[in-house]
């Protein structure tokens, strides 16, 4: 038995072991320690301990003896046991790939008042994302202020990082072009195709739809039920061979993620030919998952096949959306199927106008 995240496992022998970064060679390698008690929490206790001891060892330094690997190594050790593991392998990977290297040749930007300004600026500069840019910037500005609260670095009184919000786009399917691959879908009489359906007429995410079992779906009552999501992350045990990446199964992203949807009726049929015993996942038919990317690859042959733009999975989500609130689907409602944990953040990614709503809006004037 293991606890999943933690690094804390039970032995043949009956002991746990808990394992924790003790320190790095100079190519970044991790030089693991570890740590034996007789109960889990014994050895959760001492793993604590160590990295207390750890934090206060380094307080010692001068503040230019540190690096940004030491400071973000720690920061992701302590916020470790609150995190999912996908989500904290995402967290190591953005750390890893951008912020580690860039201070390595700028360190001199971690006690600098503007230094997150130019952190940004660099980064948009090349090339990309805005919101991409924004989470790395939300994981640096963790890092510090954990660094500059447990005393590793002093206090520093950062100018705010202006940033220009540009409008996303999303790349949707118009009502005719969904037509026609709802269509393609139910004449193409497979698990994947009726799957596909599920996610136009749910809005479920492609990690929820991979992870879709027999016992989730109740045709007699006529309701799904998201339990858990697939995704494939970085492998947390690559020190100790292995694949680069794993399947990771694990609960959806939050608790109001973790919910129950109606089944539109009109695609029961499709789902009833496909059903699968409880414990068989869906799209598979068997005990092991499909994963994400296989989904993505073969819906863009789908949409291929269909002559149909090369939009992502994810735009049948925001497809789905759109067609609600157009139709005048209450927003609580909506918020609640699509797993939002609040009606703001439903609001604020799909209640746009398109330009049609607009124009019927302006001619209702009379002036």
């Amino acid at each position: 038995m293991s606890r999943r995240g933690e690094n804390i496992h039970k032995r043949k022998d009956g002991r746990w072991e808990a394992r924790y970064e003790k320190s790095r060679t100079e190519k970044g390698t991790i030089i693991y320690g570890f740590l034996y008690g007789k109960s889990y929490r014994e050895a959760k206790a001492k793993k604590l301990q160590a990295l207390q001891k750890q934090m206060t060892m380094q307080r010692s330094k001068n503040y230019s003896a540190f690096q940004i690997q030491e400071l973000s190594s720690l920061w992701l050790e302590y916020v470790h046991f609150n995190l999912k593991e996908s989500t904290y392998m995402c967290y190591v990977a953005l750390v890893q790939k951008h912020i580690v290297p860039y201070f390595k040749k700028n360190p001199q930007q971690l006690l600098s008042k503007n230094g997150l300004q130019i952190f940004y600026n660099d980064k948009i500069a090349s090339g990309l994302s805005t919101q991409s840019v924004k989470m790395i910037l939300m994981l640096l500005e963790r890092i510090l202020a954990f660094s500059e609260e447990q005393e590793f670095l002093p206090t520093v009184k950062r100018t705010k990082v202006h940033s220009k919000t540009i409008p996303f786009e999303k790349d949707l399917l118009s009502p005719e072009e969904l037509s026609l691959l709802s269509r393609h879908l139910a004449e193409a009489d497979t698990a994947f195709a009726a799957g596909v359906l599920l996610c136009m007429y749910t809005g479920i995410r492609i990690g929820e739809l991979c992870g879709i079992k027999g016992a989730d779906i109740d045709l007699k009552r006529g309701i799904l039920t998201i339990r858990r999501t697939v995704s494939r992350i970085t492998n947390p045990d690559i020190s100790s061979g292995g694949s680069q990446t794993i399947i990771f199964i694990s609960t959806p992203k939050s608790l109001s993620s973790i919910r129950t949807i109606p089944i539109p009726d009109q695609i029961i049929p499709f789902l009833r030919k496909w059903s699968v015993s409880d414990q068989l996942y869906f799209l598979t038919g068997n005990t092991k998952p499909t994963e994400p990317r296989n989904v993505q690859r073969q819906f863009k042959n789908i949409l291929k096949g269909c002559n149909l733009p090369q939009v992502t999975f994810h735009s049948l989500r925001h497809s789905f959306a759109t067609l609600c609130i157009e139709n005048g689907i209450d927003s609580k409602a909506l918020s609640e199927i699509l797993g939002h944990s609040s009606v703001k953040i439903t609001l604020d990614i799909y209640v746009h106008s398109n330009m049609a709503q607009k124009k019927e809006y302006l001619n209702r004037l009379s002036i």
